[in-house]
């Protein structure tokens, strides 16, 4: 650590509670209730705790990493991160991503963020043992990359062809989904394309699934005919990884099953009064197959 770093700020309440909020809702708290707050949950702790970890090793810059911090969490946010996102996957980094612009509401805790560290600061230092830091700032470190749980991809190419009416039409559709990636949220091209890739998560199995679907509009309701179950991807623990048996279990399971699980968890969340979860999302196929094609 720099001689005129401020670590022992790492150790007050505040950021310990962000710190403890990050790791427990993204290694816990989303995949057990998955919801708008989870969703939101980790925008607001990490912009809280990410500008205070730096500014307290570098003090003299702390405008600076407040400012790129507010650049970084919006270029990620974007669609000027797809181009990284895509090129990551492809080399076996697997990283989701859905664009939402209600995550910049997060922003509003960087100015309280900022207050904190100036008002400790200001303090004297407090006398901490260098374990203790030690352990905190690397609790912090891996709090900032390990954002998701180990998954594992699983081929599955499953045909279907379940129908589904919905008494909604197109624009009503899209307008309650997120698109994976940025480029894909283009009303005007998917009211007149018809395959699209749906991805939602199975809590009952712990996996991301990606399937492709026919979806067109008839007598003023979208209709969806699911084409095939392309992918699960399969979450494992935290220390434990992936396990084996979970990917027989996800390898085991039928169509009709794959057919009633993409009721539950797809079209009923759609059809749900309240707001649509983060967990289902879309993507027009002709924009992801040429963006893949690009970065390959």
């Amino acid at each position: 650590m720099k001689a005129n770093s401020r670590t022992d700020i790492l150790l007050t309440p505040l950021f310990l509670l962000g710190l403890s909020t990050l790791l427990l809702n993204d290694f816990v708290l989303k995949y057990e209730y998955s919801n708008v707050l989870t969703g939101k949950l980790s925008d607001f702790a990490g912009l809280f705790i990410f500008p205070i970890f730096f500014s307290v090793i570098f003090p003299k810059y702390t405008k600076v990493i407040y400012g790129l911090t507010i650049v970084i969490f919006g270029y990620w946010n974007s669609s000027l991160s797809h181009g990284l996102i895509t090129i990551l996957n492809n080399s076996g980094i697997h990283i989701g991503r859905t664009i939402d612009p209600t995550d910049f509401l997060a922003c509003v805790v960087l100015p309280f963020s900022y207050f904190h560290f100036k008002n400790q600061i200001a303090q004297p230092k407090m006398s901490v043992g260098t374990p203790i830091r030690i352990a905190i700032g690397m609790a912090s470190i891996f709090s900032f990359i390990a954002t998701t749980l180990p998954k594992q991809e699983v081929e599955l190419d499953i045909r279907s062809n379940k129908t589904y009416s919905l008494g909604m039409n197109k624009t009503e559709f899209f307008g309650k989904l997120q698109a994976s990636y940025g480029l894909s949220d283009t009303l005007e091209l998917n009211l007149v394309d018809s395959l699209f890739y749906l991805h939602y998560y199975v809590q009952d199995i712990r996996t991301d699934m990606f399937v492709l679907a026919k979806i067109i509009e008839l007598d003023s309701k979208t209709i969806i005919q699911l084409d095939s179950f392309l992918t699960g991807a399969v979450t494992g623990g935290l220390l434990s990884g992936v396990d084996g048996d979970d990917i027989q279990s996800l390898e085991g399971v039928k169509k009709s099953e794959h057919e009633a699980y993409f009721q539950k968890y797809f079209i009923d969340q759609l059809l749900s009064e309240t707001t649509v979860s983060r967990t289902i999302y879309y993507d027009n196929k002709n924009i992801y197959d040429e963006l893949i094609k690009r970065y390959e």
